[in-house]
């Protein structure tokens, strides 16, 4: 990774929502053939340019089960952009929203950008939560909102680049300061010496 930028994003929601397959699919431009259910965390990371400006992207990948929900808090610290995935085809995962943006809200803090993801919008006729519904309510709690498919791919480079865009608008790194215009003016040699 090169002078840029980093950010820290995490991908996170219940169980069986397609988290890792959604990552992996935006990190090696194809899905997985199977996955295991994350245990604890993994991170990947990927360097992008947006407006011109290198970002260092850290992705963590949470785990949903509830045995690993307790640890998952330590994760959204310091993050500047959550990808919040529910399963369109189970309602439970939809329901389940509201404490996950709590979660998120409360440790990560309220300039943390949220993506809430429906993802696979592949199985429509198992749908139970229809595209107007999600986003009234990622509307409803000022989150942005994206439909993903992990097995074609589909929206999920659409899914980053305008989460990205946002955040690049709004990004202001923390820990580098503002830089303070100076002016230098030369001051004129003396004769006679070096100095």
């Amino acid at each position: 990774m090169g002078d840029s930028s980093p950010i820290k994003v995490v991908f996170c929601g219940d169980s069986s929502t397609g988290k890792t397959s959604v990552l992996l699919n935006y990190i090696n431009g194809s899905a997985p053939k199977s996955t295991k259910p994350t245990i604890a965390a993994a991170f990947f990371t990927r360097e992008v340019k947006i407006h011109e400006r290198l970002f260092d992207l850290v992705l963590w990948d949470t785990a949903g089960q509830e045995t690993y929900r307790g640890l998952a808090p330590m994760y959204y610290r310091g993050s500047a952009l959550a990808f919040l995935l529910f399963d369109v085809t189970s309602r439970k995962t939809f329901e389940n929203l509201g404490d996950w943006i709590q979660s998120i809200r409360s440790e990560a803090g309220d300039k943390t950008i949220i993506s809430i993801v429906g993802n696979k919008i592949d199985i429509e006729d198992l749908r139970e939560i229809d595209t107007f519904q999600a986003q009234d309510y990622a509307t409803n709690e000022h989150c942005l909102y994206f439909e993903t498919s992990a097995i074609t791919g589909h929206g999920i480079d659409r899914m980053m680049q305008i989460s990205l865009e946002e955040l690049a608008t709004s990004f202001i790194p923390e820990d580098k300061p503002t830089p303070v215009p100076i002016a230098i003016t030369e001051n004129p040699q003396k004769n006679g010496g070096c100095c």
